[in-house]
């Protein structure tokens, strides 16, 4: 019986020096992961609210042509991406976070080269120009 237990705990200790470093190992992807969900759960949450603000904001005319584009980023966020159309207008896409880039829930900004807002228009929709 001695013996046994000698080798039982022999071979928990054996066992556990050997997996130890591939289990930590494994542990460290785990955790990497886990705080990259969070950082994408964060940048998602925020897509969606800069959405949101934009578009709450054209409806309650606090977005208007003319406006500059400091202010519309300081005030309501920053857009999903930049692009330039072919006026070589700077457009800003916003997008809710569930919405993929072929759906009709989008909002675009177009600003000229003097960051003056030109344009806006709702692809569900609405569009204003000036």
């Amino acid at each position: 019986m001695k013996r046994s237990s000698k080798l039982l705990v022999l071979t928990i200790l054996l066992t556990g020096c050997f997996i130890t470093p591939a289990l930590s190992k494994g542990l460290g992807t785990l955790i990497e992961a886990g705080e990259s969900q969070s950082a994408m759960f964060k940048d998602s949450k925020k897509e969606t609210s800069h959405y949101n603000n934009v578009k709450n904001a054209i409806r309650e005319k606090e977005i208007e042509i003319g406006q500059k584009q400091k202010f519309i980023k300081r005030y309501f966020g920053e857009p999903v991406i930049i692009m330039t159309d072919e006026k070589d207008w700077e457009k800003w896409a916003y997008k809710p976070a569930g919405a993929s880039w072929f759906d009709n829930i989008k909002i675009c900004l177009f600003f000229d080269e003097n960051g003056i807002l030109k344009e806006i228009k709702s692809y569900s929709g609405q569009s204003s120009s000036k």
